[in-house]
């Protein structure tokens, strides 16, 4: 036997179960307390927020046979009748699939001067009005214009623009606004605990924002859930069942704008094109996101109310390293694609092509790559660890010359300036994307480039076989990165996975990662993957073997990361002009240590 759909299972019977119509009742209700009930009514409104469920609680209203302060009581046989819709005095009328002239006569204008078979008003519904022909207005027009005493006419729209004006003008107009994503989720959980289902909230939250203010919606994507996971909803169910991406996935692809990272944001948008993700709802969500991204850049860190803290603070985050102007054209990009998938013959390369774009007009405006690990090496070359010297090898004169590090002190009347670029320019994005948008004439340094670090080789081997330190990793990891997108195609795509972890502990030749985001550990974690990143540590730090370790660790909150011991150095201006005429740093040592 056919189960019963929940939207027309739990469709609003009375008044007081519409949901987030309040005006709409209020307005209703009082014309039913005073006797003043317009002869013909205009419910226009976005799909699904209730227009149609409405039209038929005030078709038992008129004619319920309770008190006048109970109506509609849902229990006399007229309220009844209409909910199951047998009675004769309320006519329904899809406009949609009966639009001429002919159906419009027949169904209406012959038989509205029939009175009503049991109630006291014989009710029309006219759905989708927006659809008949203009014909069929002109012969409805005479009708409103001098309906009789018991008739009256109820039409629903969702392009209220449609309509003419000589119909506008005959009704009176209720417009059904978008339903809170706060008041559908209620409502789902009260679905959920009359059905006995459990659901995850986040699974109930992320069907009310795809619903997109539309209840009827949210009850379909909810049924089509329940005939995936059964009586127990999780979220991944939510995601598998619907093809979502995840919030993580959305939030690593505008990282890899920011970044201005083209081969990162191409690998991802296809590997969840290859999980099975839509490419238009996965554009939807990007453009939801960049949408919430643009309220925190113009509104000086506001957010629409709502949202749960990670993703407002990933939201404050990178909206420090955007301008206004320039989000709006990425939105602007964006939403152009979606226009795109629906005539194209590729679906998925509107959404590449304003990946590639938005990266361009990024580089167009002069804005530094946005980097996740909040640390930048200006040398890209690979740099040896660091190792003890032995007994007849002495470090370099400059090296030797180097204050040694002291502890560190705090000056509040003066600011620390960071070191400058050597050679008079700062790092910079790969030279294939460089070549095709040229920054700005005249500009060698940029002003909000981070610090550069630079790292030491030392003359000698490591005696041990024993990983470089944890500082030495966090200093290097860039050009680490840097070295694998020069390598070859398998390079850069580790590169764009690696680009969202840093370094978190070194263990017995083991090296730790912390991955921001589990898609990207996912995909290092397979065998090949795993196997390519560690030949390609191995390979850097000059050790034989690194085995790799891949955590998922939230990105460090610090605005100001602690720095190491080797940034601390290289930052001394004595230890700067050391370096200037080749001097490296070897070790860092306080002046009580040997």
């Amino acid at each position: 036997m056919a189960q019963q759909a929940l939207y027309r299972k739990w469709r609003s019977q009375t008044f007081d179960e519409l949901v987030g119509q309040e005006h709409v009742v209020r307005t209703l209700r009082n014309a039913l307390q005073s006797g003043r009930v317009r002869h013909a009514y205009l419910f226009t409104g976005p799909r699904g927020t209730g227009k149609t469920s409405s039209a038929r609680i005030l078709a038992k209203a008129v004619n319920c046979l309770a008190p006048e302060a109970e109506r509609p009581c849902d229990r006399c046989p007229l309220c009844r009748a209409i909910a199951t819709g047998s009675s004769l005095d309320l006519i329904e009328i899809d406009a949609a699939s009966n639009t001429g002239v002919d159906k419009v006569r027949e169904a209406i204008i012959e038989k509205v001067n029939f009175a009503p078979s049991e109630g006291r008003y014989k009710v029309y519904i006219i759905d989708e009005v927006h659809m008949l022909s203009t014909s069929a207005f002109n012969a409805l027009l005479k009708t409103l214009e001098e309906p009789p005493p018991y008739a009256i006419f109820i039409l629903a729209t969702t392009e209220v623009h449609k309509v003419p004006a000589t119909i506008l003008s005959r009704c009176q107009r209720l417009d059904f606004r978008r339903i809170p994503v706060e008041r559908i989720v209620d409502h789902l959980r009260y679905i959920l605990e009359q059905e006995k289902i459990e659901a995850e909230p986040a699974v109930l939250e992320l069907v009310a924002r795809q619903a997109t203010g539309s209840m009827r919606d949210a009850q379909s994507l909810l049924d089509q859930l329940l005939a995936y996971g059964g009586d127990h909803l999780t979220l991944d169910h939510a995601r598998e069942a619907l093809g979502f991406a995840t919030n993580e996935a959305v939030i690593a692809l505008v990282h890899h704008l920011l970044a201005q990272d083209v081969a990162g944001g191409l690998a991802l948008v296809n590997a969840l094109l290859d999980q099975g993700v839509d490419p238009r709802q996965f554009l939807v969500e990007v453009l939801e996101y960049l949408r919430q991204l643009l309220l925190v850049v113009a509104g000086g860190g506001r957010t629409q109310m709502g949202l749960p803290e990670e993703l407002v603070a990933h939201l404050r985050v990178q909206a420090q390293s955007m301008k206004p102007a320039v989000l709006v054209e990425i939105i602007k990009l964006f939403n152009q694609a979606g226009t795109d998938m629906r005539v194209g013959l590729q679906p998925q390369l509107p959404l590449e092509l304003a990946v590639v774009e938005a990266v361009l007009k990024l580089q167009a405006h002069g804005l530094s790559p946005f980097s996740p690990a909040q640390r930048v090496v200006a040398d890209r070359r690979p740099v040896r660890a660091p190792a003890r010297l032995s007994a007849r090898e002495t470090p370099p004169e400059s090296a030797r010359g180097a204050p040694v590090l002291q502890e560190p002190t705090t000056n509040e009347g003066t600011e620390r300036r960071p070191p400058e670029f050597e050679g008079g320019s700062p790092p910079e994005p790969p030279p294939q994307w460089d070549d095709l948008v040229p920054g700005p004439p005249g500009r060698d340094v940029r002003e909000d480039q981070p610090p550069s670090v630079v790292v030491p080789t030392p003359s000698v081997q490591a005696e041990t076989r024993e990983l470089p330190p944890l500082d030495w990793w966090l200093a290097n990891w860039e050009a680490f990165l840097a070295r694998l997108r020069e390598r070859d195609a398998v390079g850069r795509r580790l590169a764009a996975r690696l680009k969202f972890c840093e370094p978190r502990q070194v263990e017995s030749g083991t090296l730790v990662l912390g991955f921001f985001y589990s898609i990207h550990r996912d995909k290092i974690e397979e065998l090949e993957a795993r196997r390519a990143s560690e030949e390609a540590l191995a390979t850097f730090c000059g050790q034989p073997r690194v085995a790799l370790k891949c955590e998922l660790a939230p990105k460090r909150t610090s605005d100001a990361p602690a720095k190491t011991k080797f940034e601390e150095a290289a930052e001394d201006p004595v230890v700067r002009a050391a370096m200037r005429l080749g001097g490296r740093i070897v070790d860092v040592r306080l002046p009580n240590q040997t």
